[in-house]
């Protein structure tokens, strides 16, 4: 009895001792190994809703209004990630495809609107470094969007049928940077860390492994996973496969049987996990770009005819990203940028046959931090705020009621949880809310994602040719909201 429980203390010993010694790895020692990595992402979605409501006001008038609305969208995105040493790079090519109809009818009113709107976009990061982190980007950015709307609609007083009317832009950028600091992927070493958790936990492994076999063994995993397939079942079999491979000529493992195997498929499939990072990087940014918008159409509030609007832009300012991985289970980010640009553009009024000069000096600063929560392989959860203020001097020229100062600041938070019941479903459910101050139309912000001179503010100063800077568009507005959706990964 005695040694039946002398061994019991001895094994639990070894399993809680190796179980801590996983729990302590420091994810940011992790690297990539040399590699590129190619994906092609996909989805769609489409929703429509009807609606209809009667107003009967007490001896006034009567009010029906009934209508319905569809919407259809598609985004395709192509990613190409190369990692070494002495380069970064990440191609990605973006097309999306939104559609809608809307027909809304109200008493003798009635309007009836179809839309149409293709983007194209790719955009190229090359960061080569000459010091272990000491670097410099030579980077492009493009976009090419199109808007086509046809509409016919009846106010009672006047008809508008067959109105159709397009807007475009385009929007080229060259980011240059120099800085210091790098920022690694490290999810393949978590999951490396969940396999052999999970086989210390069953005895299934000869001992604890260090520090040093932990990273062979997540760098091994990140070169599996760049190998493709076009059979998901052959791809997951030849992983499996190597991933044993590895563990046996390493001498990893003992006592390899069925519980061996169904908890090595099992964590192979749902530890894999979102994305992590670690590291931090600052960059001294320098941004020409060019930029052109323009309306073609004949349109019941800006006109029969064409109005373009063309520009040379400059941007200049300062980035910080910082990714810690404070444990296994938690996730701190942060993003900051402080910029100023100047826009020297042409605005071309066909309409009334006139051109105007513009001038926009601006500046942008924003910081979001964003802390995320991994309990298990199923589950992942962030909490993120955010706050960043835009300003710009708008001066076009013989528009006095179209110049002045404009500027925006916004105060956002969002928490989202996520839980997969497969590798391919999962329920997402998200929450937003968000805080602005505006004194000028459609400022649209929170673009953390872009870095400094972000196409979101170029597509904002064409909003304001169209309206006369007054109090009336100065308003504090607060939103919410929030979504709790099914999602199922076909490919």
């Amino acid at each position: 009895m005695k040694k039946r429980l002398t061994w019991f203390v001895l094994l639990s010993s070894m399993c809680l001792s190796s179980y801590g010694q996983y729990e302590k790895f420091d994810l940011s020692k992790f690297y990539l190994p040399d590699l590129e990595r190619r994906t092609l992402e996909t989805d769609f979605d489409f929703s429509g809703s009807n609606y209809s409501h009667n107003y009967e006001s007490l001896n006034l008038y009567d009010d029906e209004n009934q209508g319905s609305d569809f919407n259809g969208n598609l985004n395709l995105n192509y990613y190409v990630y190369k990692n070494t040493r002495q380069y970064q790079r990440n191609n990605r090519f973006h097309f999306s495809l939104q559609s809608g109809f809307n027909k809304n009818e109200q008493n003798e009113n009635y309007s009836e609107q179809t839309r149409f709107e293709p983007q194209l976009s790719w955009r190229r990061t090359n960061r080569k470094y000459f010091k272990p982190t000491t670097f410099f980007e030579v980077n492009q950015k493009v976009q090419l969007q199109s808007r086509f709307y046809k509409l016919d609609a009846n106010d009672g007083n006047m008809s508008y049928d067959d109105s159709d009317y397009k807007y475009y832009t385009f929007v080229g950028q060259l980011p240059l940077k120099f800085g210091k600091g790098r920022i690694e992927p490290v999810q393949d070493v978590r999951h490396a860390i969940y396999l052999l958790d999970e086989l210390a936990k069953i005895n299934r492994l000869r001992k604890a492994q260090s520090d040093e076999e932990i990273m062979a063994l997540g760098q091994f995993i990140a070169k599996i996973k760049n190998n493709r397939f076009f059979d998901s079942r052959i791809k997951r079999m030849a992983e499996i496969e190597a991933v044993d491979s590895f563990l046996t000529a390493n001498d990893y493992t003992q006592d390899k049987d069925a519980r061996f195997y169904t908890t090595l498929g099992d964590y192979w499939d749902y530890g894999a996990g979102p994305t992590r990072r670690a590291g931090q990087r600052i960059s001294f940014v320098v941004q020409p770009g060019y930029y052109l918008y323009g309306y073609n159409g004949d349109n019941w509030y800006l006109g029969n005819g064409k109005i373009n609007f063309t520009a040379f832009t400059v941007d200049a300012g300062i980035e910080f990203a910082y990714e810690k991985p404070i444990n296994l289970y938690w996730q701190n980010s942060i993003n900051a940028y402080v910029t100023g640009g100047y826009v020297l553009g042409k605005k071309d009024n066909q309409n009334d046959d006139t051109e105007n000069e513009v001038t926009i000096p601006n500046l942008h600063a924003g910081v979001e931090q964003r802390v995320g929560y991994y309990p298990n392989t199923r589950t992942f959860a962030y909490l993120g705020v955010g706050a960043e203020h835009i300003r710009m001097d708008v001066d076009i020229e013989d528009v006095e009621d179209s110049s002045g100062k404009r500027a925006s600041t916004n105060i956002m938070g969002n928490l989202g949880v996520e839980y997969y019941f497969s590798p391919r479903f999962r329920l997402s459910a998200r929450a937003n809310f968000m805080y602005y101050v505006q004194d000028a139309s459609d400022l649209n912000q929170f673009q953390f994602g872009e870095g400094v001179g972000t196409t979101s503010y170029l597509e904002s100063l064409t909003n304001q040719f169209f309206y006369a800077l007054s109090d009336d568009y100065k308003y504090n507005r607060f939103n919410t909201s929030f979504s709790v959706k099914l999602l199922y990964k076909i490919f």
